[in-house]
């Protein structure tokens, strides 16, 4: 469901497709005002105040076509523990789009060091955010690093895979 889009004009700063429950809102008012205030973007998802209706997922992939960073955050208990990444995190790699993410445990355990912009405080955000914009190349070197490594071990097909080797390894012989 999720790949890169070709031909599609550049023309919002970021975009950020994300549901605005009550476990991730105090992260969002830390982390985003800053770029939020200062970039052109769009944020859709339930919860929003001002979406009235959200955005089916057969088109997100061309929401975020148009982005020139895709925005992340991860709920508190992925900074603490070491065990979820969003599918945001999966989704913008497969789209082929560049993220600034907050620093989750599990990220490095996932994909290399390389493959997005990595903040571990809203300052830190900010300033990933103006360098993701401001270094078009780079963003595309951390884009194209994040898809290729999303692609290589990160599908469906590879969770499948992982299942069913691990179910076996459990059954009796």
């Amino acid at each position: 469901m999720y790949f890169p889009v070709d031909h599609v004009v550049k023309d919002l700063d970021y975009v950020f497709l994300a549901s605005s429950n009550p476990d991730k809102q105090q992260r969002y008012y830390e982390y985003l005002p800053r770029v939020l205030h200062r970039y052109r973007g769009f944020i859709d998802g339930p919860g929003w105040t001002r979406a009235t209706r959200t955005a089916p997922a057969p088109t997100h992939r061309y929401l975020y076509a148009r982005a020139k960073v895709g925005i992340n955050l991860h709920i508190p208990s992925s900074l603490q523990w070491l065990n979820e990444l969003n599918e945001r995190t999966y989704i913008l790699a497969a789209c082929g789009i560049p993220q600034v993410v907050d620093a989750p445990i599990l990220l490095p355990n996932r994909f290399s060091a390389d493959c997005f912009y990595v903040a571990s405080s809203p300052e830190e955000y900010d300033d990933a955010f103006r360098r993701a914009i401001t270094d078009p190349d780079g963003a595309r070197r951390h884009a194209r690093q994040a898809l290729e490594e999303v692609y290589a071990a990160h599908t469906t097909y590879h969770r499948v895979d992982r299942f069913i080797t691990d179910l076996t390894r459990r059954l009796p012989a």
